[in-house]
C-alpha cells in the first residue's frame, strides 16, 4: 500500500489531542464505517491464484491467521478487515518467513461457560449489528468457522481433573436425606451428578468413580432408603452416561452392581433395565469402529457371560422376575455372531449363547463343520474358554455320545471329529495354565472317549503333537478302562498314576528332562511291583507307537524294561509285534532295530509264563539270530583282514565248521600287532560270547589267543592287569587245557606283575616320589 499524500499527513498532525473522556467504539462499528472506502469483499480472505504454497501464499496465510486469532479472542465480535497502520502510513513488520505446514484437523471442543459479568458494564451487542442505522453501514460477511490449532494466541483449554470433579460431587452430597422422600433424594443425587460431571468424553470413568463412592458405608448412613435401589436408579437414568461397552470400566460397573444387589430384591428389579442400557452400546457400528480389522470373541464375548443370570448367584425368585433378560441375551448373541464372516460359526454360536444348557448338540455340529472349514477352528477355542467350568465339564462328558455312533466301529470321520474336540480342550488347558489356573479338560475328555472304546492309536495325530509328559499323562488315562484292570479298584490305579507323576524325589525341572521311553518302562515295572496287571497299558502304548511307525521307540521301551528285570503279566500281545517285525520288509538301516526288538521280546517271553504259541517263533528267532551274528563276525573279520584264506561259509554250514572258523579268526586277531590290545580284547570277547551262547566247543587255540591278548600283551607293554580279569582267563585255561597249565600260567603271571610293580616303585623312589607307585601313573609319565 502507498503512503498517504502530504495533505493527509498534515491533517493528522493538526488534530487536537484526545479528550480526557474516552468513548468506547466496537471494532464492528468501526469496520462498517470505513467499509465504503474499500471493496465490498475483503481481499485478504480471497485466495486468488495458485494454491501451491509459496511466498505469496504464505503472506496471505499469515494475514488470515492474524485475523482468525483476533476473531477468537474477541468473543464473537468481527475483527477489523484492514490494517490501521497501513492506512496512516506506519511501517508494518516484515513478512514472515515462509514455512510449509500441513493442513490440520478442525478441533471441536465444547467451550466452557463464560463467567457472569457485572450488570453495570453489560453491553447490548445486538444493537451494534443492527442494519437499521444506515443501508450503507451493513454488517460485513462473517468469517469462516475455522480455528487453527497452531495459533499462538489461542489459550489452551485444559480438561478438568477427575479428582476435582469427584470432590465437587462429594461436596454437593454433604446434606441430610432423612427429611425427604425417595423421589426428592434421587432428584438431588441426579442434579449433583449433572453439575459435577466433566464436559468431555470421560464421563464413563467419572460414573465408575461415583458408583465406587456411593457403595461405601460412609455415604450409606445418610440415606433412609436402601442405597442399592438409589444407585441402580441413578445408573438407569438417561442423563447418566455409562462407559463404552464392552470396556474394563463397564465390566467393573456390572460386577460392582451385581455384588451390591445380592440379597436385595428391590435393587435386583432394576438389573434388567441396567443390562438393557449396557447392551444398547454394543452395536454394529461400535464394534466395527473399535475393531476395524475383525472383531474377536475375546473382546465381545466376556460381557455376555458377565451378564448371564444363571451364574449371578441370585435366588430362584429373582430369576423368575428377570425373564425379560432373554431379550438382552438374544440381542448380544446376534450382535456377536453376525460380526463374523463364517456362516457356520454365526449359526451355532447364537444358539449356544442363548441356550447353554442344550448347547452340546450344537457344539458337536460345529465340530463337524470345523472338519471342513479350518477357519472355524481358530475361533472355537475362545468361545469355549468363556463357558463356565461346571457347564463345560457336562459338555465334555456328553460329547462322545454325539461324536460317536453306538455299536459301530470308530470310522475315519469320527476319529477326525474326536481329534478336533481334543485339540480345542488342549487349547483351553494351555490358556488356563497361562492365566495361573488349573484345568483338566483334556484328561476328562480322554477318560470319556476311553470309556466309549476309542484307543490311543485312533487319535494318534493329536497325541503325537503333545509334549512327552503330557503324552504320558494322556496314555495313562486309558488304563482304568482296559479290560485287564477291570478287577482292580479304580482308586488304586488312579493313586498309582498320580503318585508316579508327583514323586517326592523329583522336582519340576527334572520332570521336563525325563526320557519318555525310560519313564514308560519304569511305569510298567511299578505296576508289576504293585501287583497290577501291566500288559493292558503296555499293549495300548506299543500299539500307539506301532501305528506311528516308531519301531525304535518300541525297541527302547522294551530294552529299558528288560534291563530292569521286568515281565508282563500276559505277554501274548507281543506276538503281533514279532510277526510285524519279521513279515514287513525293511531297509538295511532298520535291521539293527528289528534285531534288538526281537531280542527284547524273546527275553520278556522267556522270563514270563510259558506259552506254546511262542515255541515255533522262538526257534526261528534263535536260528535267525545265530546266522545274523556269524554274518556280522565274518564281515568285520574281512574288513580287518583277519579272515583266513580259503575260508568259506554258507547258511547250511555245520556248527563245528563255524566253531573252527571262529578259532582261526581269534588266533589271527591275537597276533595282529596293527591293532591295540584293547581293540583285540573287544573282538576276542565278542567271539567268546558267540561260542558260549550257541554252546559251541572251545579249544586250546582259542584259550591261547585269549591268554596272549588279555595277559601277555598288556604286561609286555607295561600295562597293569587286573586280578579279576586274570582269574577269568585262568579259569578258562583250566577247563580247556588242564589244571597244571593253569598253575604254571599263574606262577608266571604273579612274578611278571610283581616285577612290573617293583620296577614302578623303584623308579618312583629314584625320582624323589613318595607313597605307592601306580603302574598307570608311571606309564602316563613315561617312567615305567
Amino acid at each position: 500500500m502507498q503512503r498517504p499524500p502530504v495533505a493527509c499527513r498534515r491533517a493528522v498532525r493538526s488534530l487536537s489531542p484526545a479528550s480526557s473522556d474516552s468513548i468506547w467504539i466496537s471494532d464492528s462499528l468501526l469496520a462498517s464505517t470505513f467499509e465504503r472506502f474499500f471493496r465490498l469483499t475483503c481481499q485478504h480472505q480471497t485466495r486468488n491464484g495458485s494454491h501451491v504454497p509459496g511466498p505469496l501464499e504464505a503472506r496471505r496465510r499469515s494475514a488470515k491467521r492474524r485475523m482468525t486469532a483476533m476473531a477468537s479472542a474477541s468473543g464473537g465480535v468481527s475483527p477489523l478487515p484492514f490494517s490501521l497502520g497501513a492506512l496512516f502510513g506506519l511501517r508494518s513488520s516484515p513478512s514472515p518467513t515462509w514455512r510449509y505446514e500441513p493442513p490440520s484437523k478442525v478441533l471441536h471442543r465444547q467451550p466452557l461457560d463464560p463467567p457472569p459479568m457485572p450488570p453495570s458494564r453489560a453491553i447490548d451487542l445486538d444493537s451494534f449489528f443492527s442494519t437499521a442505522i444506515s443501508p450503507i453501514l451493513s454488517q460485513p460477511p462473517p468469517l469462516a468457522p475455522y480455528v487453527h490449532e497452531s495459533a499462538p494466541t489461542l489459550p489452551d483449554i485444559q480438561e478438568p481433573d477427575m479428582e476435582i470433579c469427584l470432590e465437587k460431587f462429594k461436596a454437593l452430597l454433604d446434606f441430610e436425606f432423612t427429611g425427604l422422600e425417595y423421589p426428592a433424594q434421587l432428584k438431588k443425587l441426579e442434579s449433583a451428578y449433572a453439575y459435577a460431571c466433566p464436559p468431555n468424553d470421560r464421563t464413563g470413568i467419572f460414573t465408575l468413580s461415583v458408583v465406587e463412592y456411593l457403595i461405601k458405608e460412609k455415604w450409606q448412613s445418610r440415606v433412609s432408603y436402601p442405597h442399592q435401589r438409589m444407585v441402580m436408579d441413578l445408573l438407569r437414568t438417561p442423563t447418566v452416561d455409562l462407559p463404552d461397552f464392552p470396556s474394563p470400566e463397564s465390566l467393573k460397573i456390572a460386577k460392582l452392581v451385581r455384588q451390591m444387589s445380592k440379597g436385595n430384591f428391590v435393587a435386583t428389579k432394576g438389573w434388567p433395565g441396567l443390562c438393557r442400557k449396557l447392551a444398547t452400546a454394543l452395536s454394529d457400528s461400535y464394534i466395527m469402529d473399535a475393531f476395524p480389522d475383525k472383531p474377536t470373541l475375546d473382546t465381545t464375548l466376556p460381557i455376555f457371560w458377565e451378564l448371564r443370570s444363571p451364574d449371578s448367584g441370585l435366588t430362584p425368585l429373582v430369576h423368575i422376575k428377570m425373564r425379560n433378560q432373554n431379550i438382552i441375551k438374544i440381542h448380544l448373541s446376534d450382535t456377536i455372531a453376525k460380526n463374523f464372516a463364517i456362516q457356520d460359526l454365526e449359526e451355532h454360536i447364537g444358539f449356544i449363547l442363548t441356550r447353554p444348557r442344550e448347547g452340546f448338540k450344537h457344539l458337536a455340529s460345529l465340530i463337524s463343520k470345523a472338519r471342513r472349514n479350518q477357519k472355524v477352528l481358530e475361533h472355537m477355542g475362545p468361545v469355549f474358554n468363556r463357558i463356565p467350568p461346571s457347564l463345560m465339564c457336562k459338555y465334555i462328558r456328553a460329547m462322545p455320545s454325539e461324536l460317536l455312533e453306538d455299536g459301530q466301529a470308530v470310522t475315519e470321520t469320527a476319529k477326525m471329529k474326536v481329534e478336533i474336540w481334543l485339540s480345542i480342550l488342549h487349547y483351553l488347558d494351555i490358556a488356563a495354565g497361562i492365566s495361573g489356573q488349573e484345568s483338566n479338560y483334556s484328561r476328562l475328555a480322554y477318560a470319556s472317549i476311553a470309556a466309549r472304546g476309542v484307543r490311543p492309536s485312533d487319535v494318534g495325530n493329536h497325541l503325537t503333537r503333545l509334549r512327552p509328559i503330557a503324552l504320558m499323562k494322556a496314555l495313562l488315562c486309558w488304563l482304568p478302562y482296559h479290560e485287564s484292570t477291570c478287577t482292580v479298584p479304580t482308586n488304586d490305579i488312579v493313586g498309582c498314576v498320580e503318585s508316579y507323576f508327583v514323586p517326592k524325589d523329583r522336582s519340576a525341572a527334572n520332570l521336563k528332562k525325563l526320557c519318555m521311553n525310560k519313564s514308560l518302562a519304569e511305569l510298567f515295572f511299578l505296576l508289576q511291583r504293585l501287583s497290577i496287571p501291566n500288559h493292558g497299558i503296555a499293549e495300548l502304548v506299543l500299539e500307539f507307537f506301532l501305528a506311528r511307525k516308531n519301531l525304535s521307540d518300541i525297541t527302547s521301551i522294551l530294552d529299558h524294561f528288560t534291563v530292569k528285570g521286568g515281565s508282563f503279566s500276559n505277554p501274548a500281545f507281543l506276538l503281533k509285534y514279532m510277526h510285524h517285525a519279521l513279515d514287513e520288509p525293511r531297509v538295511s538301516e532298520d535291521k539293527r532295530f528289528v534285531a534288538q526288538l526281537l531280542h527284547s521280546i524273546r527275553t520278556l517271553v522267556i522270563q514270563g509264563e510259558k506259552n506254546a504259541a511262542f515255541d515255533p517263533i522262538l526257534r526261528y528267532l534263535d536260528t535267525a539270530r545265530n546266522v545274523h551274528q556269524l554274518e556280522n563276525i565274518l564281515y568285520l573279520a574281512h574288513k580287518a583282514h583277519l579272515l583266513p584264506l580259503g575260508s568259506t561259509f554258507t547258511r547250511n554250514s555245520r556248527p563245528l565248521m563255524n566253531a573252527k572258523l571262529i578259532h582261526q579268526i581269534a588266533y589271527q586277531c591275537s597276533i595282529d600287532n596293527t591293532r591295540t590290545w584293547r581293540q583285540s580284547a573287544r573282538s576276542i570277547l565278542y567271539l567268546y560270547k558267540y561260542l558260549t551262547r550257541n554252546q559251541l566247543p572251545i579249544g586250546p587255540l582259542f584259550t591261547q589267543s585269549v591268554t596272549r591278548v588279555f595277559v601277555m600283551r598288556p604286561l609286555m607293554e607295561k600295562h597293569f592287569v587286573d586280578s579279576r580279569r586274570f582269574a577269568w582267563v585262568c579259569g578258562m585255561v583250566r577247563r580247556v587245557e588242564g589244571e597244571h597249565v593253569a598253575r604254571k600260567l599263574q606262577e608266571v603271571f604273579w612274578d611278571w606283575r610283581g616285577e612290573l610293580i617293583q620296577h614302578a616303585m623303584r623308579r618312583n623312589i629314584e625320582l624323589g616320589g613318595r607313597g605307592p607307585a601306580k603302574v598307570s601313573t608311571m606309564k602316563q609319565l613315561r617312567l615305567a
